[in-house]
C-alpha cells in the first residue's frame, strides 16, 4: 500500500503523519523524534533507509510525494471524515491534533 509522509506546523512545532494514498486515512501526527521511531517499527530497517530523503521532501513542500505539489494536493480525496466524508486540509490537521491532544485553534 503506497504510503505518503505528510507535515505541518502547528504553534512552532513541526508534526509528520503517514498518509495511505489507499485507505485516504492519515496515521497520528507525531513529532520529528516520535515519527522517525514510529516509522521504523512500521514500516522496517530497510525502508528506514530512505527515510531522510523522504523526509528532505517533506520538510520542503509538506509531502513526500515525488508527484505531489503541496499537503493539500496530498490530502484531496482523503475520507478521514465522518461517513468517509472528505476533509479539507484545516479540518484534517485540527483533527490530527485533536486526535493528539494538543489544542486546537478556533476556526
Amino acid at each position: 500500500m503506497p504510503v505518503l509522509i505528510g507535515k505541518f506546523s502547528h504553534h512552532g512545532t513541526n508534526y509528520y503523519f503517514d498518509y495511505s494514498t489507499e485507505s485516504k486515512e492519515p496515521s497520528a501526527a507525531m513529532n520529528l523524534a516520535e515519527y522517525r521511531e514510529y516509522y521504523r517499527k512500521t514500516h522496517g530497517r530497510l525502508a528506514f533507509d530512505k527515510l531522510a530523503e523522504r523526509l528532505e521532501r517533506a520538510d520542503a513542500k509538506g509531502t513526500s510525494g515525488r508527484m505531489r505539489r503541496d499537503l493539500d494536493d496530498m490530502l484531496k480525496g482523503n475520507r478521514a471524515g465522518e461517513g468517509q466524508r472528505e476533509l479539507s486540509t484545516p479540518e484534517l490537521i485540527d483533527l490530527l491534533l485533536v486526535r493528539r491532544g494538543a489544542a486546537v485553534p478556533a476556526t
